[in-house]
C-alpha cells in the first residue's frame, strides 16, 4: 500500500502458536475492538478482512458504528457470507462425486484435479482431525505449535467459529472484491455479490480481482489488489483534502475503457454538441485543457487545428492518454496546487476548457486565480459539468467531500465536491471573470449539464 498508509495487522488469538483460540465471531470482534481503539481511540476507521478475517473486519465495523464512530472503508476480500456458496440442487451422480474429490483436496487448491493433489488433501484431512481436537481443549501452558501447523490450527478455529455464526445485518458502505476465478459453476449456485445482498443493508460496491480464493494475495495479484486498496483509501476525505491523483491513478483503466475517445454516451448524446459550441475552437489557438482524463476532448479539440496543452494530476490517466495518440502536448499538473499552476506562463492561451471535472477539484480557487493570468485578455473559458441540482435532489450537501460513482458500473466511488452555480460564478468574478453564456441542457424532466463560457470583465484591469 506504500509508506504513506500506516497499516495496522491483528493476528488471530494462537497465530504465535500459543495453544489457545478465540472459537467464536463475538470473541474475535470484541477483541478487535479492542485493538482498533489502542491504535486509534475514535474513527474514522478504515477495515479490511480476506476470507473469514473479513466476517470479523465486518463485526468489528457494526460494533465501532454502533458506538457512533465513522466506518467510511471497509473492505471484504472473497469474503464469503454465511452459507455460501450453497451446493447446487439438481446434482447428478458423477457431479456429487466430483464434490465429493473436491471436499477431500487440500484447502487452496480444491479444483487441481489428479491423485497426489487427492493425496495430499487425505493427508491434511488427518492433520485437520487432531488440529480439531486441538482447538477444543486449550493448552495454555503447553509447548507452542511448530509453525507448520499453526494456521490449520487457526483455521479450523474459524470453522469452529463459522458453525455457531450469528451475523448481524450491516447498514454501512462495503466495499467487496471477489475474485476472477470463483467455485465451480456446475456444482455451486454463485453470485456476484458472493451471498452478501441480503446482509449488507448500506451501499454495497463489488470489483474484481484476479486469482482464485486466498491465491489474490500472491504474487503477482497481490499488485493489482493494492492498486485498488489504495484507490479506495484515497477516495475517503481526510478533512477538505484527499488524495486525488491516487484515486484516478486506481480508477484510470476502468475510466479510459469507459469514456473512450468520444467521451461517455450520456455526455455525448445529451452535450458534446454544446459543448463544442461553445468551445468555438479555430485553427492555430493555443488550448489549454485543464483536467483532461484520457484526453479524448484534447484529441478532438487537436483535430480541430488548435495546438492543446492538456494537464491531469494522474499519472495513469496521463499514460492512457497518451497511448492513445493525437498531437497534443499531455503534462502532470495538479490545478488545486498554486505552485504547480505558476508552470503555465502569462496570456499563453487563446482558450481553457475545464469539461466534466470542476466537480472533482478540493479546493477551485487557485484554478480561477491561474486562468485570470494565463488566458488572453481577448480569450475566453469553457466548463462543463453535471448540473448540481441532480445532486442536491439526491441530498448531497453542497460543498462537502461525497464518495460517489458517475455510472453504478464505476468499480470504486471517487469524491465530488457538489457547489451551487452561484458559487462557482462568485468565484469567477473574484478573478475577472464574468459569465458570458449559460446552457443547463436536461435529460428527461431534470437538468443534467451545466455548460457555461466566461469571458474577461471589461470593466476591470
Amino acid at each position: 500500500l506504500g509508506p504513506e498508509v500506516a497499516l495496522h495487522a491483528i493476528q488471530h488469538r494462537g497465530a504465535d502458536g500459543r495453544r489457545v483460540y478465540d472459537v467464536s465471531l463475538e470473541r474475535m470482534a470484541e477483541r478487535g475492538v479492542a485493538l482498533v481503539r489502542r491504535v486509534q481511540s475514535r474513527g474514522p476507521y478504515a477495515l479490511c478482512g480476506t476470507s473469514f478475517g473479513g466476517l470479523v473486519a465486518l463485526e468489528v465495523g457494526r460494533r465501532l458504528r454502533q458506538a457512533g464512530d465513522d466506518v467510511p472503508v471497509l473492505a471484504l476480500l472473497d469474503t464469503y457470507a454465511p452459507g455460501y456458496p450453497p451446493v447446487r440442487r439438481d446434482l447428478g451422480v458423477t457431479d456429487r462425486l466430483r464434490l465429493l474429490r473436491r471436499a477431500l483436496r487440500p484447502l487452496g487448491h480444491k479444483d487441481e484435479p489428479g491423485w497426489a493433489n487427492l493425496r495430499r488433501g487425505l493427508r491434511e484431512q488427518l492433520l485437520r482431525l487432531r488440529a480439531r481436537i486441538g482447538v477444543g481443549r486449550p493448552r495454555p501452558h503447553a509447548p507452542p505449535l511448530p509453525a507448520t501447523t499453526r494456521f490449520i490450527h487457526l483455521q479450523e478455529a474459524c470453522f469452529r467459529a463459522t458453525r455457531t455464526l450469528r451475523l448481524a445485518a450491516y447498514d454501512g458502505p462495503v466495499q467487496l472484491f471477489r475474485v476472477d476465478a470463483p467455485p465451480p459453476a456446475a456444482l455451486f449456485a454463485l453470485d456476484a455479490t458472493l451471498g452478501w445482498g441480503e446482509w449488507i443493508t448500506g451501499r454495497l460496491d463489488v470489483d474484481v480481482i484476479p486469482g482464485r480464493h486466498s491465491w489474490h494475495l500472491r504474487e503477482p495479484n497481490v499488485q493489482t489488489l493494492a492498486a485498488k486498496l489504495r484507490a479506495l483509501l484515497a477516495s475517503v476525505p481526510r478533512g477538505d483534502q484527499w488524495d486525488a491523483p491516487a484515486l484516478w491513478d486506481g480508477l484510470a483503466d476502468w475510466w479510459d475503457g469507459h469514456v473512450g475517445d468520444g467521451g461517455s454516451d450520456a455526455f455525448r448524446d445529451v452535450a458534446l454538441a454544446a459543448l463544442e459550441r461553445l468551445i468555438d475552437v479555430r485553427a492555430g489557438e493555443r488550448v489549454l485543457d485543464v483536467a483532461c482524463g484520457n484526453g479524448w476532448l484534447s484529441r478532438r479539440l487537436a483535430a480541430g487545428g488548435a495546438r492543446v496543452t492538456a494537464v491531469d494530476a494522474s499519472e495513469g490517466m496521463l499514460r492512457h492518454a497518451r497511448a492513445r495518440g493525437g498531437v497534443v502536448e499531455f503534462r502532470r499538473l495538479d490545478v488545486t496546487k498554486p505552485a504547480e499552476l505558476r508552470q503555465l506562463a502569462d496570456s499563453t492561451y487563446d482558450l481553457a476548457v475545464c469539461n466534466l471535472a470542476l466537480h472533482d477539484l478540493a479546493d477551485v480557487h487557485p484554478l480561477f486565480d491561474a486562468l485570470g493570468r494565463i488566458v488572453r485578455r481577448d480569450g475566453r473559458i469553457v466548463l462543463s459539468l453535471v448540473h448540481p441540482a441532480r445532486a442536491f435532489d439526491d441530498g448531497v450537501p453542497a460543498g462537502v467531500p461525497v464518495p460517489r460513482l458517475a455510472v453504478p458500473q464505476q468499480p470504486m466511488p471517487h469524491v465530488e465536491v457538489t457547489r451551487p452555480l452561484s458559487d462557482l460564478w462568485r468565484i469567477a468574478a473574484d478573478a475577472g471573470l464574468r459569465l458570458e453564456t449559460l446552457l443547463e441542457l436536461p435529460a428527461g424532466d431534470d437538468p443534467a449539464f451545466a455548460i457555461a463560457r466566461l469571458r474577461f470583465d471589461v470593466l476591470r484591469p
